[in-house]
Protein backbone atom coordinates (compact mmCIF):
# COMPACT_ATOMS: atom_id res chain seq x y z
CA UNK A 1 0.00 0.00 0.00
CA UNK A 2 1.35 3.43 -1.32
CA UNK A 3 0.98 6.16 2.57
CA UNK A 4 0.35 9.31 1.64
CA UNK A 5 3.11 11.15 2.78
CA UNK A 6 4.50 14.60 1.96
CA UNK A 7 7.64 14.78 4.41
CA UNK A 8 10.85 14.95 3.23
CA UNK A 9 14.35 16.34 4.79
CA UNK A 10 14.38 19.79 4.75
CA UNK A 11 17.69 20.48 2.54
CA UNK A 12 16.63 20.20 -0.76
CA UNK A 13 18.00 22.11 -3.74
CA UNK A 14 16.10 23.93 -5.64
CA UNK A 15 16.55 23.48 -9.63
CA UNK A 16 15.92 25.19 -12.13
CA UNK A 17 12.86 25.48 -13.90
CA UNK A 18 12.39 23.07 -16.86
CA UNK A 19 9.73 24.49 -19.10
CA UNK A 20 8.33 20.98 -20.70
CA UNK A 21 7.93 19.43 -17.53
CA UNK A 22 6.41 21.95 -15.51
CA UNK A 23 5.25 24.55 -17.92
CA UNK A 24 5.50 28.19 -18.02
CA UNK A 25 3.52 31.51 -18.69
CA UNK A 26 4.92 34.49 -20.58
CA UNK A 27 7.38 36.58 -18.02
CA UNK A 28 9.47 33.37 -16.47
CA UNK A 29 8.88 30.50 -14.59
CA UNK A 30 10.21 31.45 -11.09
CA UNK A 31 9.58 34.07 -8.56
CA UNK A 32 6.27 35.10 -7.75
CA UNK A 33 4.06 36.64 -10.60
CA UNK A 34 3.77 40.23 -11.12
CA UNK A 35 0.12 41.60 -11.01
CA UNK A 36 -0.12 42.32 -14.31
CA UNK A 37 1.05 38.94 -15.60
CA UNK A 38 -1.82 37.90 -14.13
CA UNK A 39 -4.89 36.99 -16.66
CA UNK A 40 -8.24 35.14 -16.17
CA UNK A 41 -8.14 31.24 -15.72
CA UNK A 42 -10.27 31.11 -18.46
CA UNK A 43 -7.89 32.89 -20.91
CA UNK A 44 -4.74 31.18 -19.50
CA UNK A 45 -3.39 28.31 -21.72
CA UNK A 46 -1.15 25.94 -19.89
CA UNK A 47 1.38 23.75 -21.52
CA UNK A 48 2.77 20.68 -19.65
CA UNK A 49 1.45 17.61 -17.73
CA UNK A 50 -2.07 16.13 -18.38
CA UNK A 51 -4.26 15.87 -15.48
CA UNK A 52 -5.73 12.29 -14.13
CA UNK A 53 -9.17 11.93 -13.85
CA UNK A 54 -9.63 8.13 -11.58
CA UNK A 55 -13.22 7.44 -11.31
CA UNK A 56 -15.84 5.65 -9.79
CA UNK A 57 -19.42 5.58 -11.73
CA UNK A 58 -21.54 2.16 -11.12
CA UNK A 59 -21.81 -0.60 -8.66
CA UNK A 60 -20.31 -2.77 -11.78
CA UNK A 61 -16.73 -1.31 -11.96
CA UNK A 62 -14.02 -3.55 -11.01
CA UNK A 63 -11.08 -0.83 -11.53
CA UNK A 64 -10.89 3.18 -12.00
CA UNK A 65 -12.47 4.59 -15.18
CA UNK A 66 -9.01 6.52 -16.32
CA UNK A 67 -8.96 9.75 -18.60
CA UNK A 68 -6.04 11.95 -18.90
CA UNK A 69 -6.66 15.80 -19.29
CA UNK A 70 -4.77 18.62 -21.19
CA UNK A 71 -6.46 22.31 -22.11
CA UNK A 72 -10.06 20.37 -22.02
CA UNK A 73 -12.02 17.81 -20.74
CA UNK A 74 -12.77 14.60 -22.13
CA UNK A 75 -15.96 14.13 -23.82
CA UNK A 76 -16.38 10.24 -22.96
CA UNK A 77 -15.39 11.17 -19.23
CA UNK A 78 -18.14 13.72 -19.02
CA UNK A 79 -20.46 11.05 -20.44
CA UNK A 80 -19.19 8.55 -17.80
CA UNK A 81 -20.15 10.66 -14.68
CA UNK A 82 -23.59 12.00 -16.41
CA UNK A 83 -25.43 9.69 -14.56
CA UNK A 84 -27.60 11.82 -12.40
CA UNK A 85 -25.34 11.31 -8.90
CA UNK A 86 -23.60 13.84 -7.20
CA UNK A 87 -20.11 14.03 -7.35
CA UNK A 88 -17.03 13.98 -4.71
CA UNK A 89 -14.02 15.37 -6.03
CA UNK A 90 -10.84 14.36 -4.32
CA UNK A 91 -7.65 15.90 -4.90
CA UNK A 92 -4.19 13.84 -3.94
CA UNK A 93 -1.28 14.98 -2.53
CA UNK A 94 1.32 17.07 -4.54
CA UNK A 95 3.56 13.75 -5.85
CA UNK A 96 0.58 11.16 -4.98
CA UNK A 97 -0.74 8.97 -8.44
CA UNK A 98 -3.03 5.94 -9.20
CA UNK A 99 -0.15 3.46 -9.78
CA UNK A 100 -3.01 0.88 -9.61
CA UNK A 101 -6.32 1.03 -11.45
CA UNK A 102 -7.86 -1.99 -9.00
CA UNK A 103 -5.99 -1.64 -6.00
CA UNK A 104 -6.36 -0.78 -2.44
CA UNK A 105 -7.08 2.99 -3.37
CA UNK A 106 -9.56 1.83 -5.79
CA UNK A 107 -10.75 -0.40 -2.75
CA UNK A 108 -11.40 2.84 -0.60
CA UNK A 109 -12.93 5.31 -3.41
CA UNK A 110 -15.42 2.15 -4.11
CA UNK A 111 -16.66 1.39 -0.76
CA UNK A 112 -16.99 5.52 -0.41
CA UNK A 113 -18.77 5.32 -4.05
CA UNK A 114 -21.21 2.89 -2.12
CA UNK A 115 -21.72 4.49 0.87
CA UNK A 116 -22.56 7.98 -0.34
CA UNK A 117 -24.36 7.72 -3.97
CA UNK A 118 -22.26 10.19 -5.02
CA UNK A 119 -19.99 9.65 -8.02
CA UNK A 120 -16.40 9.53 -7.12
CA UNK A 121 -13.05 10.64 -8.94
CA UNK A 122 -9.66 11.30 -7.38
CA UNK A 123 -7.52 13.81 -9.02
CA UNK A 124 -3.88 13.34 -9.79
CA UNK A 125 -1.48 15.88 -10.82
CA UNK A 126 2.17 15.18 -10.24
CA UNK A 127 4.65 15.87 -12.68
CA UNK A 128 5.51 13.57 -15.03
CA UNK A 129 7.71 14.57 -18.27
CA UNK A 130 10.67 14.64 -15.73
CA UNK A 131 11.97 13.25 -12.82
CA UNK A 132 10.90 14.84 -9.47
CA UNK A 133 14.04 17.25 -8.37
CA UNK A 134 12.50 18.22 -4.99
CA UNK A 135 9.39 18.59 -3.19
CA UNK A 136 9.93 22.13 -3.33
CA UNK A 137 10.66 22.90 -6.18
CA UNK A 138 7.57 20.85 -7.47
CA UNK A 139 5.85 23.59 -4.99
CA UNK A 140 7.38 26.23 -6.33
CA UNK A 141 6.24 25.47 -9.96
CA UNK A 142 2.62 24.58 -9.34
CA UNK A 143 2.15 28.13 -8.66
CA UNK A 144 4.43 29.81 -10.33
CA UNK A 145 3.78 28.13 -14.10
CA UNK A 146 -0.41 28.29 -12.60
CA UNK A 147 -0.12 24.87 -12.78
CA UNK A 148 -1.99 24.45 -9.77
CA UNK A 149 -4.98 26.79 -10.78
CA UNK A 150 -5.11 25.18 -14.11
CA UNK A 151 -5.96 21.57 -12.40
CA UNK A 152 -8.74 23.53 -10.27
CA UNK A 153 -10.03 25.25 -13.88
CA UNK A 154 -10.58 21.60 -15.01
CA UNK A 155 -12.17 20.21 -12.01
CA UNK A 156 -14.60 23.15 -12.70
CA UNK A 157 -14.84 22.09 -16.20
CA UNK A 158 -15.76 18.44 -15.74
CA UNK A 159 -18.62 19.72 -13.14
CA UNK A 160 -19.94 21.97 -15.28
CA UNK A 161 -19.84 19.81 -18.17
CA UNK A 162 -21.63 17.20 -16.41
CA UNK A 163 -24.65 20.02 -15.66
CA UNK A 164 -24.59 21.35 -19.53
CA UNK A 165 -24.47 17.79 -20.98
CA UNK A 166 -27.67 17.25 -18.39
CA UNK A 167 -29.59 19.89 -18.76
CA UNK A 168 -32.48 18.81 -20.58
CA UNK A 169 -33.16 15.54 -18.30
CA UNK A 170 -34.39 14.82 -14.90
CA UNK A 171 -32.29 12.97 -13.65
CA UNK A 172 -28.79 14.81 -14.20
CA UNK A 173 -26.46 16.57 -11.97
CA UNK A 174 -28.46 19.87 -11.50
CA UNK A 175 -26.85 21.95 -8.67
CA UNK A 176 -23.72 22.78 -6.41
CA UNK A 177 -25.68 21.28 -3.74
CA UNK A 178 -24.67 18.18 -4.73
CA UNK A 179 -20.71 18.10 -5.39
CA UNK A 180 -18.57 18.18 -2.65
CA UNK A 181 -14.80 18.83 -3.18
CA UNK A 182 -11.99 17.53 -0.85
CA UNK A 183 -8.11 17.64 -0.66
CA UNK A 184 -5.28 16.42 0.75
CA UNK A 185 -2.26 18.10 1.58
CA UNK A 186 -1.23 20.68 -1.45
CA UNK A 187 -4.19 18.89 -3.24
CA UNK A 188 -6.55 20.59 -0.43
CA UNK A 189 -5.88 24.26 -1.48
CA UNK A 190 -6.64 22.88 -5.52
CA UNK A 191 -9.92 21.63 -3.62
CA UNK A 192 -10.37 25.78 -2.45
CA UNK A 193 -9.96 26.88 -5.88
CA UNK A 194 -11.72 24.54 -7.30
CA UNK A 195 -14.73 25.82 -5.48
CA UNK A 196 -13.87 29.53 -6.10
CA UNK A 197 -13.69 28.61 -9.94
CA UNK A 198 -17.29 26.49 -9.44
CA UNK A 199 -18.90 29.75 -7.38
CA UNK A 200 -17.82 32.02 -10.17
CA UNK A 201 -18.97 29.90 -13.50
CA UNK A 202 -22.26 28.79 -11.84
CA UNK A 203 -23.58 31.17 -8.98
CA UNK A 204 -23.58 28.90 -6.92
CA UNK A 205 -21.46 27.19 -3.33
CA UNK A 206 -20.77 23.61 -3.32
CA UNK A 207 -22.22 21.34 -0.26
CA UNK A 208 -18.93 21.19 1.40
CA UNK A 209 -15.13 21.98 0.91
CA UNK A 210 -13.15 19.41 2.97
CA UNK A 211 -9.40 20.61 3.61
CA UNK A 212 -6.63 17.60 4.84
CA UNK A 213 -3.80 19.14 6.55
CA UNK A 214 -3.15 21.80 3.73
CA UNK A 215 0.22 21.81 2.89
CA UNK A 216 2.42 24.61 4.92
CA UNK A 217 4.46 26.30 2.52
CA UNK A 218 8.12 26.77 3.21
CA UNK A 219 9.50 30.72 3.50
CA UNK A 220 11.37 32.47 1.17
CA UNK A 221 12.24 29.20 -0.97
CA UNK A 222 8.87 28.59 -2.07
CA UNK A 223 6.06 30.90 -3.88
CA UNK A 224 2.66 30.70 -1.73
CA UNK A 225 -0.94 29.89 -3.04
CA UNK A 226 -3.03 32.97 -1.88
CA UNK A 227 -6.33 32.63 -0.06
CA UNK A 228 -7.04 28.90 -1.27
CA UNK A 229 -8.64 28.03 1.44
CA UNK A 230 -11.52 30.50 3.84
CA UNK A 231 -15.21 30.85 4.51
CA UNK A 232 -17.07 31.47 1.92
CA UNK A 233 -15.66 28.99 -0.23
CA UNK A 234 -18.30 26.19 0.03
CA UNK A 235 -21.79 26.37 1.64
CA UNK A 236 -19.44 24.26 4.60
CA UNK A 237 -15.92 24.57 4.46
CA UNK A 238 -14.12 22.20 7.56
CA UNK A 239 -10.09 21.91 7.82
CA UNK A 240 -8.96 18.88 9.45
CA UNK A 241 -5.02 19.73 10.82
CA UNK A 242 -2.85 16.91 11.83
CA UNK A 243 0.41 18.19 11.97
CA UNK A 244 2.26 21.39 12.90
CA UNK A 245 5.19 20.46 10.38
CA UNK A 246 3.65 20.14 7.32
CA UNK A 247 0.06 21.10 8.16
CA UNK A 248 -0.98 24.98 8.51
CA UNK A 249 -2.17 25.35 12.14
CA UNK A 250 -4.12 28.28 11.37
CA UNK A 251 -7.92 28.23 11.56
CA UNK A 252 -8.77 28.22 8.25
CA UNK A 253 -12.48 27.61 7.62
CA UNK A 254 -15.99 27.25 9.27
CA UNK A 255 -14.95 24.45 11.27
CA UNK A 256 -11.07 24.18 11.69
CA UNK A 257 -11.04 20.42 13.66
CA UNK A 258 -7.39 19.62 15.86
CA UNK A 259 -6.47 16.59 16.43
CA UNK A 260 -4.76 15.40 19.04
CA UNK A 261 -2.57 12.10 19.76
CA UNK A 262 -0.01 9.91 21.69
CA UNK A 263 3.02 8.69 20.33
CA UNK A 264 2.86 5.21 18.98
CA UNK A 265 5.19 2.79 20.09
CA UNK A 266 4.14 0.36 17.17
CA UNK A 267 5.27 0.46 13.40
CA UNK A 268 3.81 3.65 12.76
CA UNK A 269 6.74 5.41 14.53
CA UNK A 270 8.23 4.94 10.97
CA UNK A 271 5.63 7.72 9.99
CA UNK A 272 8.10 10.84 10.98
CA UNK A 273 5.18 12.98 10.87
CA UNK A 274 0.94 13.26 11.28
CA UNK A 275 0.76 14.54 8.21
CA UNK A 276 -0.74 11.18 6.75
CA UNK A 277 -3.25 10.47 9.29
CA UNK A 278 -5.84 13.35 8.29
CA UNK A 279 -6.11 11.16 4.97
CA UNK A 280 -6.79 8.02 6.97
CA UNK A 281 -9.27 9.79 8.94
CA UNK A 282 -10.97 10.55 5.67
CA UNK A 283 -10.87 6.83 4.50
CA UNK A 284 -12.36 5.78 7.43
CA UNK A 285 -15.01 8.76 7.80
CA UNK A 286 -16.12 8.65 4.07
CA UNK A 287 -16.64 5.09 4.10
CA UNK A 288 -18.49 4.81 7.56
CA UNK A 289 -16.08 2.62 8.72
CA UNK A 290 -15.88 5.08 11.72
CA UNK A 291 -17.27 8.16 13.82
CA UNK A 292 -15.24 11.04 14.65
CA UNK A 293 -16.86 13.49 16.85
CA UNK A 294 -14.91 16.96 17.90
CA UNK A 295 -15.67 18.66 20.51
CA UNK A 296 -15.33 22.61 20.80
CA UNK A 297 -14.32 22.76 24.60
CA UNK A 298 -10.71 23.28 24.48
CA UNK A 299 -10.10 20.06 26.71
CA UNK A 300 -12.79 18.18 25.38
CA UNK A 301 -11.53 15.01 23.77
CA UNK A 302 -14.35 14.47 21.12
CA UNK A 303 -16.09 11.10 20.34
CA UNK A 304 -14.78 8.01 18.13
CA UNK A 305 -17.56 5.60 17.60
CA UNK A 306 -18.27 2.74 14.88
CA UNK A 307 -22.27 3.64 14.73
CA UNK A 308 -23.43 7.29 13.59
CA UNK A 309 -23.84 9.56 16.75
CA UNK A 310 -26.06 12.20 17.26
CA UNK A 311 -23.80 15.42 17.85
CA UNK A 312 -24.56 17.52 20.52
CA UNK A 313 -24.38 21.15 20.90
CA UNK A 314 -21.13 22.44 20.70
CA UNK A 315 -19.87 19.28 19.13
CA UNK A 316 -19.09 18.22 14.92
CA UNK A 317 -19.12 15.43 13.10
CA UNK A 318 -15.36 14.93 11.66
CA UNK A 319 -15.39 14.65 7.68
CA UNK A 320 -17.64 14.88 4.21
CA UNK A 321 -20.58 13.92 6.21
CA UNK A 322 -20.61 17.03 8.35
CA UNK A 323 -23.35 19.22 8.28
CA UNK A 324 -22.82 23.07 8.80
CA UNK A 325 -26.17 25.73 9.92
CA UNK A 326 -26.88 28.43 12.46
CA UNK A 327 -26.97 25.62 15.51
CA UNK A 328 -23.42 24.73 15.05
CA UNK A 329 -21.68 27.51 16.22
CA UNK A 330 -17.84 27.76 14.22
CA UNK A 331 -15.07 27.43 15.23
CA UNK A 332 -12.03 25.82 16.25
CA UNK A 333 -12.29 22.15 17.31
CA UNK A 334 -10.36 19.54 18.93
CA UNK A 335 -10.90 15.28 18.81
CA UNK A 336 -7.94 13.39 21.06
CA UNK A 337 -6.99 9.80 19.39
CA UNK A 338 -6.03 7.36 22.65
CA UNK A 339 -4.25 5.88 19.86
CA UNK A 340 -3.35 6.81 16.27
CA UNK A 341 -3.18 2.95 14.57
CA UNK A 342 -7.13 2.67 15.46
CA UNK A 343 -7.35 5.08 12.86
CA UNK A 344 -5.35 3.17 10.22
CA UNK A 345 -6.98 0.28 10.88
CA UNK A 346 -10.16 1.60 10.08
CA UNK A 347 -8.92 3.14 6.89
CA UNK A 348 -7.69 -0.31 6.46
CA UNK A 349 -11.34 -1.77 6.80
CA UNK A 350 -10.02 -3.89 10.30
CA UNK A 351 -13.10 -3.06 12.34
CA UNK A 352 -16.02 -5.38 12.26
CA UNK A 353 -19.16 -5.54 13.39
CA UNK A 354 -19.08 -1.93 15.47
CA UNK A 355 -15.60 -3.18 17.25
CA UNK A 356 -13.26 -0.91 17.91
CA UNK A 357 -9.88 -1.73 19.11
CA UNK A 358 -9.65 0.76 21.74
Amino acid sequence: MIIFLSVVPFLLVISGCDAAGGGCISGGCFGPAKEKEVVSIDDFHYTGDPVTFACISSSSQTAFFVAEANSKIPVHLVGRLDNGKGMSLFFLGIGNVVSLKNGLLFDFANEWFTVSGNNVCFISYAFKKTPSSGLFNDLDKMVTTRRFEYVAKLARDLITGIIEKGATRNFSLKSMSQVDVSGFSFGAHIAGRTCQYLEEKTGEKVRMLLALDPSKTPPILVSKPLNTIKKGHAKYVQVIHTSKVAGQWDRLGDIDVYVRFQPETSFFRAIDDKHSLSFFIHVATATKRLYLVADQNEKGKGTVIATEPMPKANECLVGIYGNFDSNIPGGKYVISLKNQSDVFWAALGKLSNNRIFF
